[in-house]
């Protein structure tokens, strides 16, 4: 007689964001915008690979994406317009997780994203907001870290 039983592995992933910018925007009052640029910084604390991860940031209103930039190979990028605010995507695919058995994906990297400020944009706190998530099918055990917020005056 043969036995065999049947194991199903699911997938959980801590993934982390963090943010940075300028405290103050340089608002032109000319005919020339100015840019700002954030910075995002992320990682997959594990302990599975991070299946179908994606960067999702809304910029300010009226702040236009000027150009984007990832140190994952093979990001994709999708820039949407609604109402005035500009919304960032990033497809990161795979980020792999620490003491896998074969460490062949980035677990962490950064997100480069360059916007023009508006003419004549008045001197205000503005808000950009990122967030990351993950198709797996557990979910993030720690959403706290899953939001980063950068205020600029």
């Amino acid at each position: 007689m043969c036995s065999s039983d049947l194991t199903t592995v699911q997938a959980q992933s801590d993934l982390q964001i963090s943010k940075t910018g300028p405290a103050t925007a340089v608002y032109s009052t000319s005919a020339t915008p100015s840019n700002i640029t954030y910075t995002l910084s992320f990682q997959n604390n594990g302990p599975s690979n991070s299946s179908g991860t994606k960067v999702v940031d809304v910029l300010p209103k009226g702040f236009t994406v000027v150009g984007t930039s990832s140190s994952v190979p093979g990001t994709t990028f999708t820039v949407t317009t609604v109402d005035g605010i500009s919304t960032v995507t990033a497809n990161l695919g795979v980020l792999g997780a620490a003491n896998q058995c074969q460490l062949t994906r980035p677990i962490s990297g950064t997100i480069t994203i360059v916007a023009n400020v508006p003419i004549k944009h008045p001197t205000i706190t503005v808000t950009n907001t990122a967030t990351i998530s993950t198709t797996n099918c557990l979910a993030d055990p720690n959403l706290a870290n899953n939001t980063a917020t950068w205020n600029t005056n």
